[in-house]
């Protein structure tokens, strides 16, 4: 028996009984209305009563003593289906497999189409190892008819949950003839064949469904992509493409779209670049081309050679050119604007001030294209961030937010984070105390939470590390589900481990804190350096050594062509945090960003990297993001399929 074999057969088990506990609940009250089966005298115990004891030692994880109780019931009240559920999900969880599919059976004779006694009898079967019976007694409940539709996907789950997909796909095949369930379905017959690694099947699919419905959401976009992406055969999927955009007629024009995203994935941007603009290309459709722009602005700017940054800046110039006054027309001008302040990241001097410059225009066309607050307010933001951060005019950047989020609560709460933002980076702690204040006092509790931790982070700037240390873990402990508990507790934490050992190193990690939040990354960076060296043993150097290759992260794209020293030293920062503070919660985190960074240019390593995160720390919080990444990445780099069921 394979291991997920042993562990599908686990879960049945666990199932079938919790199943049955929790139906019992609804169960119990109607059981005391239940007639004995003819010819049996009533027993001296309500059915009800009898149902609560077996209850107590299911609870407690003793099945063999339930089951003479439930036997009982069974017999004289053969029609209390929670107590027969039950009584099946012990025989399974006591490796009586036989006497379950036995009882299920007689009672599937006398009740069809009970929809648990047929899922707990193909759970039994599949202890038996009757895969075939185990199929069949689910398909039972199937009726090839529209008012039934949904029970496709009942099964359909029943099968998968025991590694049967190819039958799962199978049922759900079925199922999807049925107009009421044939999107939902085909998506998951999609998700399961990628799943399985039937990756040509899956984009044949997926390209169906596109073309039934004459166009594409934006998920299915990007599911085809990912598709694309984790596969080894994109000839073979070029050439499925190019077949049915032959086929699709009037709908062709999506397939189209879809080509040229593939060819941008492939990066043979010069081939995109002929395909959109090339003599003979077909004039694209405004809504073709918009949903080809949202996808690129999803794609991180890749490639040394910027041929993906000019082809999507040229295709923004085009919409723009053409569709000027379209409702999407705002949208593209704010992506064009965050192109241009992308490139002025890795520029300097009069090429910098000139991109930057630029960006600031669009967001003043967005600004005036009078479709309404979400666009005026993105686009405000934009250019708030731009002054802030870039530009470091923190005077027009609390001009821009002066009006955001009047009648956006969002967008409020976004520009109340980067007002707060700059009051903190500007040293005044008079004004900026005022302000936090005014924050902390708002009647919206989402603003007043930002309001308590702007003021915590306040005295931590100030120096004022009690205070601090106080005001940050009330907020952490009062208010746990709130956005900012975790970086408040965070920084307590740090802060109250270091007070003991004095003002060394909590001056110097302070330091490094607020010339980071003013964008003077050398000076922040030179504080966390003093910080591990004078002060090896202190309890903030693991947290000096992650701060310092976050930042050193965050100036390779400002570097330019030099930012790959900034990569190295942050590798470095990022390994020997982990091998220096393996039990440090930090490890964790660092050992993912150098997986993280490994991902593009040498999969085998980020691989190895994502599984000894995965060993080590298995209790680490963002393991769901981990196991996502390993498997994408694993697909992409040719690991092997998922393993299927068997029995």
């Amino acid at each position: 028996m394979t291991g997920y074999a042993r562990r599908t057969r686990r879960f049945l088990r666990a199932a079938s009984a919790a199943a049955a506990c929790a139906a019992i609940l609804a169960f119990a009250g109607a059981s005391a209305f239940a007639q004995p089966r003819p010819g049996k005298s009533r027993a001296t115990e309500a059915p009800g009563a009898m149902i609560d004891r077996a209850n107590h030692f299911l609870m407690q994880g003793r099945c063999a003593e339930a089951i003479p109780i439930l036997e009982r019931l069974a017999t004289e009240y053969p029609r209390i289906a929670a107590a027969n559920e039950m009584l099946a999900g012990c025989y399974i969880k006591e490796g009586r497999a036989q006497d379950a599919a036995s009882f299920l059976e007689r009672r599937l004779a006398e009740e069809p189409g009970q929809v648990a006694y047929a899922r707990d009898l193909g759970r039994a079967y599949m202890d038996l190892g009757r895969r075939a019976d185990a199929v069949a007694a689910w398909r039972s409940l199937l009726a090839n008819d529209e008012k039934t539709a949904s029970m496709y996907g009942h099964v359909a789950k029943m099968e998968q949950e025991a590694g049967l997909y190819d039958e799962a796909i199978e049922t759900l095949r079925a199922g999807a003839i049925f107009k009421e369930t044939a999107e939902y379905y085909t998506r998951e017959i999609i998700r399961l064949e990628r799943l399985v690694g039937r990756e040509e099947d899956a984009f044949r699919d997926a390209l169906l469904l596109i073309g039934q419905r004459q166009g594409a959401f934006e998920g299915e976009i990007r599911g085809v992509a990912d598709i694309f992406r984790e596969s080894k055969k994109r000839e073979r999927l070029f050439a499925l493409l190019d077949s049915t955009t032959a086929a699709g007629g009037d709908r062709n024009g999506v397939f189209r779209t879809l080509k040229t995203i593939l060819l941008v994935e492939a990066e043979r941007y010069d081939d995109a670049r002929k395909h959109l603009f090339g003599k003979g290309a077909p004039a694209f459709r405004e809504d073709e081309l918009y949903a080809l722009l949202l996808h690129m602005g999803r794609m991180p700017l890749a490639g040394a050679d910027g041929r993906f940054a000019s082809l999507r800046d040229d295709l923004m110039q085009q919409f723009l050119e053409r569709f000027g006054s379209s409702p999407f027309a705002p949208h593209v001008r704010l992506m064009a604007a965050e192109s241009k302040r992308d490139a002025a990241r890795s520029a300097s001097g009069p090429e910098r001030e000139k991109l930057l410059g630029e960006a600031l225009a669009l967001c003043d066309t967005a600004k005036r294209g009078g479709l309404g607050a979400p666009y005026f307010d993105k686009a405000a933001m934009l250019k708030a961030q731009v002054f802030f951060e870039d530009l470091r005019k923190p005077a027009e950047a609390l001009a821009e937010l002066s009006n955001v989020g009047k009648r956006n609560f969002v967008q409020r709460l976004e520009a109340e984070e980067l007002r707060s933002r700059i009051f903190l980076a500007s040293g005044s702690w008079g004004g900026a105390a005022a302000e936090l204040g005014r924050l902390s006092a708002d009647a919206d509790t989402s603003v007043a939470l930002l309001g308590r931790y702007g003021l915590g982070r306040l005295a931590f700037l100030a120096g004022r590390y009690e205070e601090s240390v106080k005001t940050l873990s009330e907020l952490a402990e009062k208010h746990p589900s709130s956005p900012w508990a975790n970086d408040a507790l965070e920084l307590a934490m740090d802060v109250k481990g270091a007070m003991p050992e004095g003002s060394g190193a909590l001056g110097l990690y302070r330091a490094a804190v607020l010339e980071r939040s003013r964008g003077n990354r050398p000076a922040a960076i030179a504080s966390l350096a003093a910080l591990e060296k004078r002060f090896p043993e202190s309890s903030l150097a693991p947290r000096a050594v992650f701060m310092k290759g976050e930042i050193e992260a965050e100036s390779a794209p400002v570097a330019g062509a030099g930012g790959s020293v900034f990569l190295d030293a942050a590798r470095a920062d990022f390994t020997r945090l982990v091998e220096k503070h393996p039990l440090h919660e930090l490890a964790p985190r660092a050992l993912e960003r150098l997986a993280d960074m490994a991902a593009r240019e040498n999969p085998a390593e980020a691989l190895a990297r994502y599984g000894t995160l995965m060993e080590r720390y298995p209790d680490y919080p963002f393991m769901e993001r981990v196991r996502e990444r390993y498997v994408a990445l694993g697909k992409t780099a040719g690991s092997p399929a998922p393993e299927k069921g068997s029995r």
